[in-house]
This record gives C-alpha cells, structure tokens and sequence, in this order.
C-alpha cells in the first residue's frame, strides 16, 4: 500500500482516539471518586472507539515506517492530527477556532512542506 496512504490512515486514527477520549473525559461524571474511574472508562464507548482508533494508527504508523524516513512519517502523523483536530474541534469539541489557532495551522502546513521537501532531496 501507498505509505502516504498509510500515513493518511495513522492520522485519522490519531484524531479519532483523542477526540473519542476527550469525549470520555467531557462525560465523566463530577462527582465521580477516583475508584469509579476504570469502571466508568471501560463501559463507555467512546473509550472502545478509542482503543480502536489507536490500534489503526498504531498499525498504519509501523507499516509506513517501512518505506519512509522516521523524521517524515513522525511530522506528517503528529502534525497531522494537529491540524485536522484544530479544525475538527470546533464540529466534536465545540472549541472555538481563532485567528492565532489558524496562524498556528498554517505554520503546521508549511513544517510539513518543508520537512518533505527535505526527505524528498535526500
């Protein structure tokens, strides 16, 4: 398979574990003691989605690994996931999106660009 595609793949499951256990952690209960935590977490779907989500990043990180450079495969999945949960957040999380978050997403793009442009002259 395409690693790029691969890596496309890591970065969805990046952004679906974190948004799901964010969702988790949104639900918990307040008055919740620290004890009821493992039991609240494992019945809770969100978590279920989550372990999925990071499984499939967890597998489509290794298998790229095998035809791209650790420094390009590691930018394009934790930058990625950045950029697409910054701009995700306001539809899941109902974060608010600003200007120095959008500043910040274009500064992400241009790191990527760069860090491929690198690999790619190597």
């Amino acid at each position: 398979m395409n690693p790029l595609i691969l890596l496309g793949i890591a970065v969805l499951g990046n952004v679906t574990t974190n948004i799901f256990l964010k969702r988790m952690m949104a639900g918990l209960p307040k008055d919740l003691p620290p004890s009821g935590l493992a039991l609240y977490a494992l019945t809770s779907p969100n978590l279920w989605i989550a372990v999925v989500g990071g499984a499939t990043l967890l597998l489509a990180y290794v298998a790229s690994l095998r035809t791209i450079d650790l420094s390009m495969a590691y930018a394009w999945v934790t930058s990625g996931a950045l950029f697409v949960i910054t701009l995700t957040g306001p539809i899941f999380l109902r974060e608010t999106l600003t200007i120095p978050k959008l500043i910040g997403v274009a500064l992400i793009i241009v790191g990527i660009v760069t860090i491929s442009a690198a690999s790619r002259a190597n």
